[in-house]
């Protein structure tokens, strides 16, 4: 995301005056870091270590929540025919 421009979306954010990082930011990962790195609160190592932290403990919560749906139908990313493969289940799903 770093290497993508994230900061300077996020610095966008910033500048426009009437963003309010409290109320903004709660389900967003990597956004309340990068706020805090452009307040000067945190340096760019610390808000780097910080959003990863971050996006991990999200990333657990999220598996937790999905070993405990029974139905839930799992893909295995990298496949070359994935899209076909969820397109077909969503046609199933639907009809």
């Amino acid at each position: 995301m770093l290497e993508q421009g994230f900061i300077c979306e996020v610095e966008t954010l910033y500048h426009r005056g009437d963003f309010k990082r409290k109320n903004a930011f709660h389900p967003r990962r990597g956004y309340r870091q990068v706020w805090s790195y452009l307040q000067g609160e945190d340096d760019l190592e610390t808000m780097t270590e910080k959003a990863i932290i971050a996006t991990r403990q999200l990333a657990k919560r999220q598996f937790t929540w999905l070993r405990r749906e029974t139905d839930a139908i799992r893909f295995q990313a990298g496949q070359e025919d994935l899209l076909e493969q969820v397109l077909e289940v969503v046609k199933i799903r639907q009809s």
